[in-house]
């Protein structure tokens, strides 16, 4: 099943998922505390795609926006702007999931 190599290898890469994570919420604005050192935002997570070179012709910008707002969005108890959304790292797991997902599959879903 496909559900259990994607734990698989999740479970495998966990610490090394944690590093590049911890690295992007404190290397662009520099973490004022551990908190921030925890979160990530919009732009760390944009740099993060961009680096990675998750973004192609059919994955843009725009989609790895809507994933990071996707990924932060669950048990929240008010909305907020997008520009306040942080990302925790279960969210960022989350994201790259999704990012995988739609670079594999945005051409078909698209036709739906």
């Amino acid at each position: 099943l496909w559900l259990t190599d994607l734990h698989d290898v999740l479970f495998n890469a966990f610490h090394d998922l944690h590093s590049i994570f911890t690295n992007y919420c404190k290397s662009i604005a520099g973490a004022e505390n551990a908190r921030d050192a925890e979160l990530m935002n919009m732009h760390e997570w944009l740099v993060f795609v961009r680096d990675c070179k998750i973004a192609s012709k059919s994955f843009n910008r725009g989609l790895a926006e809507n994933v990071f707002i996707t990924a932060t969005s669950h048990n929240r108890a008010k909305q907020l702007d997008d520009a306040d959304r942080q990302m925790a790292f279960y969210e960022f797991v989350e994201g790259i999931c999704r990012c995988a997902y739609l670079r594999e599959n945005y051409s078909s879903l698209k036709k739906i």
